[in-house]
């Protein structure tokens, strides 16, 4: 199990599903109008505040928050604060990006959504990315599960976090990010005394979305799941 830090400029994964870095923005200083037209993109930000236009609309980001772009739509994130505006950027399925030289007249359909991390708030219905907030209270737990065609990213903004990933248990916390890899088990408790806060995201969107198994008296884990479609 590899643990990054969500600020430490690094590439957090990079297959077929996904890629996600992070990035920033200095004070006062604009992003290139980005667009994908056959990716999603995810957005996380952890430091600062600024704006994302898309369109004639825009929208005020502000640390912590995350947003989610359709594929198809051009957005422009700004800087308008006095501090670097730092993010973690996800693109599903990574693609090249385009770089238009102005903005679409109007927004259209999907667009740009801003989102909370202090609620259940999840990224819009996409073939391409699931994801959103997950909670836990102390003392919670959330038994032996994996992605058959998907990769899984945890970032955890608040609480402590027992990860199994595999045969390796690892307490992780505050800004780690960690990707577990299709077909990979995992599982995860709460072994603090407040409550766990993390952003997921999971790369395609298949169904079924999990796979789940079951332990038997022996201590082995059972697959109870059918075979992702």
């Amino acid at each position: 199990m590899i643990v990054f830090k969500m600020d430490n400029g690094v590439v957090f994964a990079d297959d077929a599903t996904v890629r996600m870095e992070s990035r920033e923005i200095a004070p006062g200083m604009s992003a290139p109008i980005e667009r994908y037209t056959a990716s999603d993109v995810a957005l996380l930000f952890f430091e600062g505040h600024g704006e994302v236009r898309v369109a004639d609309r825009v929208h005020t980001i502000m640390a912590v928050q995350f947003t989610h772009a359709r594929a198809g739509s051009a957005f422009q994130l700004r800087n308008t604060g006095g501090a670097r505006l730092r993010y973690l950027a996800a693109v599903c399925p990574p693609r090249p990006v385009e770089h238009p030289r102005a903005h679409d007249a109007k927004a259209g359909p999907g667009g740009v959504t801003v989102l909370s991390v202090d609620k259940y708030d999840r990224i819009p219905d996409s073939g391409l990315i699931r994801g959103g907030m997950f909670f836990l209270e102390p003392g919670g737990s959330i038994p032996q599960l994996s992605q058959d065609e998907s990769t899984k990213i945890f970032v955890v903004l608040q609480g402590q976090c027992e990860l199994t990933v595999g045969a390796e248990t690892r307490r992780v916390g505050h800004g780690d990010v960690i990707a577990i890899p299709r077909q990979v088990t995992h599982s995860l408790r709460n072994p603090g005394a407040g409550k766990l806060a993390m952003w997921v995201t999971v790369t395609p969107n298949t169904s079924p979305s999990h796979t789940r198994y079951e332990q038997m008296p022996d201590g082995s884990w059972r697959r109870v799941s059918p075979r992702a479609s």
